[in-house]
């Protein structure tokens, strides 16, 4: 049987939780779990606000040094120096004229599509591209073009954009990722994989030819792009549950100590009721942690794992809705 057929699996869970919690608040009444609320509420709050912030300093501090080191190590291995070749806009050339004024005559705001663009003059090492894992196959540094460009409001300053966009469009930065994330764990080189085709990758490979020469900034650059994504919703997942669990245990001491408030005479049916009621929003507030921890590991797997994936949570009829609320790439 496969992984999406067992998806009714996570329907069962959602409806024991909130069957267990309305049964459970049920009995204890209305203001014996109201109290317990405010406790869940203060934690699930607090978690929130306060998981972000500490997630990102973790990820800094503690997290990105290494992973930046590692990059930088593997691009000196392979670059043989600290720095790569600087362009030289100066030389390069657009239908005989220099590209510094043939963007002098473009309007701000226009779309335009730039053709015949030499650079072949222009100190740009394609065997230090390839050195990094980049598949240059397809440039021809005297013939760059760029379709549909949108000229910039600072146009004298375009021209990197433009070579840029030019470069980056004809070349492949897959071999770049496995290249400088070499050594890194195996889950993490995959997810950062999945960013090598966006567009603001796109723009940091051309920064790299149009004057990023210094190693340390494009490795901290890439683990900017493609390392901070994949590391801090599960490292900020992780810190929320610790949060929530800690605060929650703080706050139901704390209430348990007020508990001859339960002992106030309340007409018996409405207390349960009640109980009943706010037990279902007690149950929905512990199902958004457990979505959120789900696609924590989600992610560190690589999406992979049986069961434990988007396809079989969009399987669901009722606990994809719960999910959904955290789930975004």
């Amino acid at each position: 049987m496969g992984a999406v057929q067992l998806s009714w699996f996570y329907d069962v869970i959602l409806v024991i939780v909130i069957l267990l919690f309305g049964y459970i608040c049920a009995k204890k009444g209305f203001i014996g779990v109201v109290a317990g609320l405010a406790a869940a509420v203060a934690g699930l709050v607090l978690s929130l606000l306060l998981a972000p912030p500490l997630a990102l300093f973790v990820y800094e501090k503690v997290v990105e040094p290494p992973i930046v080191k590692a990059i930088s190590d593997n691009a000196r291995e392979v670059i043989g120096g600290e720095t790569m070749d600087k362009m030289d806009l100066s030389k390069v050339v657009v239908g005989g004229k220099k590209l510094t004024e043939y963007i002098s005559e473009l309007k701000p705001g226009a779309v335009v599509d730039i053709l015949g663009i030499d650079a072949s003059a222009a100190g740009l090492s394609l065997s230090q591209l390839k050195s990094l894992g980049i598949d240059v196959s397809g440039i021809d540094l005297s013939n760059l073009s760029v379709k549909g460009f949108k000229v910039p409001d600072n146009a004298a300053a375009a021209g990197n954009s433009i070579i840029a966009e030019a470069v980056s469009k004809a070349s492949s930065a897959m071999g770049f990722v496995n290249t400088l994330c070499r050594g890194l764990p195996e889950w993490l080189r995959e997810y950062a994989a999945g960013y090598a085709g966006l567009p603001k990758f796109a723009g940091f490979l051309g920064s790299i030819v149009t004057g990023k020469a210094d190693i340390n900034d494009i490795s901290a650059e890439a683990a900017q792009i493609l390392i901070r994504p994949a590391v801090i919703l599960p490292l900020t997942a992780l810190i929320f549950s610790l949060i929530f669990a800690i605060i929650g245990f703080v706050l139901r001491v704390v209430v348990k100590c007020f508990s001859i408030v339960e002992k106030i005479p309340v007409v018996g049916r409405a207390n349960t009721v009640l109980g009943g009621f706010v037990g279902l929003v007690e149950s929905f507030a512990v199902l958004l942690v457990i979505s959120f921890a789900l696609h924590a590991v989600i992610i560190l797997t690589g999406n992979k794992m049986v069961f434990f994936n988007t396809p079989t949570i969009e399987a669901t009829r009722a606990f994809k809705f719960i999910y959904g609320i955290f789930y975004s790439r």
